[in-house]
């Protein structure tokens, strides 16, 4: 097809060949500028990991620590209300 012809022509030509150049540099710089970032920032990933989970682990222990209360108090209430209901001697 005549299209394919020219764009094929135009690639291998000296302006596509440097415009290819061009954007495999880009491309290749891209790559080792994600590595080096993904480098610096592994450590601080891993701290937040850390961190998050520990407040994670509280969390849950907070939770079951209310619960507990809330469950105390709901028998306390109980207690007290069936002591009421009997009758005094």
């Amino acid at each position: 097809l005549p299209l394919q012809k020219e764009l094929y022509d135009f690639s291998r030509g000296p302006v596509g060949v440097a415009t290819g150049k061009g954007l495999a540099a880009a491309a290749d710089m891209t790559a080792k500028v994600t590595v080096q970032a993904a480098k610096a920032v592994a450590p601080l990933a891993k701290v937040a990991i850390s961190e998050g989970s520990k407040v994670a682990v509280g969390l849950v222990k907070y939770a079951f620590v209310q619960a507990a209360k809330r469950e105390e108090a709901a028998k306390g209430k109980q207690g007290k209300s069936k002591g009421k209901d009997k009758p005094s001697k």
